[in-house]
């Protein structure tokens, strides 16, 4: 099976800042969806989807917690998991989502998935998958039009920024990826893309899922880059940059190059060398249909945490 190829990684650190008046007195990834805690939802989406061999990253103090429950019968089983835990020291509570990979990237053994320790959803992951291997891409992220969010309950107050600005070619390749949060005024998009693509498709009514299917080489690039910290917001807009640069040499050192190309590139003189190491960084966005998955949560909000126990509720 092709999910057999991928290994899973849990990030399940993070402190839950955007909805403290809850994780101020239960930590995040504890907080109960349909009376679970929050961790078991994406340990369970990569076991329904035949990923068996899981990394799941979380904080020292909850560690002893979450082996009990798991080991427990008060849980939903996940017996076709082979979990590695690895505990994140207080120290490191503030890390970015790519300084944790950094941390880990020796135990991660071949391409991998990444998902967010917040993420609930009952959607198949076998299309991203195939899409993902059939246009050999790099980077392939989860895009959807239809996350599950809510108001936050109480006095209004002023919307805080919560789009994701996005750059798609005519085939769903992606091309530029940012969350509006990270501006406080005008996202500039280089107009470069317009000259290179002859279709580009600007749209913000997708939210990254923060789900992200990566080839093993992309460790290599966070290991060498130590000033990239978040895949998000550092990451995943470097690799789009360096794949629409009209030099494709930078990253070639991390990419492994088919046999085939290399005798290209050996033959040939300047131009077509150039397109096949490009052709070697390709970043994707499968964009989640209406027919896969009734629910798709990223729980990082009060009102997406209230609106996701409502879901899955009345999906049961």
């Amino acid at each position: 099976m092709v999910s057999q190829a991928y290994q899973g990684v849990v990030l399940c650190g993070g402190l839950g800042n955007r909805m403290k008046s809850l994780t101020d007195h239960i930590p995040k990834c504890m907080l109960p969806i349909a009376c679970i805690p929050m961790f078991w939802y994406p340990l369970n989406f990569l076991q329904r989807n035949s990923i068996r061999e899981v990394i799941m990253v979380v904080a020292e103090s909850l560690l002893g917690e979450i082996k009990q429950l798991l080991s427990g019968s008060t849980l939903p089983p996940l017996a076709d998991l082979q979990i590695e835990f690895v505990k994140l020291s207080s120290a490191a509570e503030h890390w970015g989502t790519a300084d944790v990979l950094r941390s880990i990237d020796a135990r991660i053994k071949k391409d991998f998935i990444v998902v967010s320790g917040d993420f609930v959803s009952d959607m198949n992951l076998a299309p991203m998958l195939s899409l993902h291997s059939a246009e050999k891409a790099t980077l392939t992220c989860l895009l959807c039009d239809r996350v599950i969010a809510g108001p936050v309950p109480g006095p209004k107050m002023k919307l805080s920024k919560g789009r994701d600005f996005i750059v798609l070619s005519g085939n769903n390749q992606l091309l530029f990826n940012v969350s509006e949060e990270d501006y406080d005024e005008l996202v500039a998009v280089n107009v470069d893309l317009l000259d290179r693509c002859r279709t580009a498709y600007f749209t913000a009514k997708y939210s990254d899922c923060h789900l992200y299917i990566m080839k093993k080489c992309i460790l290599n690039i966070i290991e060498k880059h130590r000033e990239i910290s978040s895949l998000k917001a550092d990451l995943i807009p470097y690799i789009l940059e360096k794949q629409n640069a009209k030099d494709g040499y930078e990253l070639s050192e991390h990419i492994r190059i088919d046999p085939l190309d290399e005798k290209i590139q050996k033959f040939s003189f300047g131009t077509t060398a150039v397109k096949c190491l490009q052709n070697q960084l390709k970043c994707f966005a499968y964009l989640l249909p209406p027919e896969n998955g009734f629910i798709v949560g990223h729980v990082n909000t009060i009102g997406a945490y209230f609106e996701i126990n409502k879901a899955d509720l009345n999906h049961q």
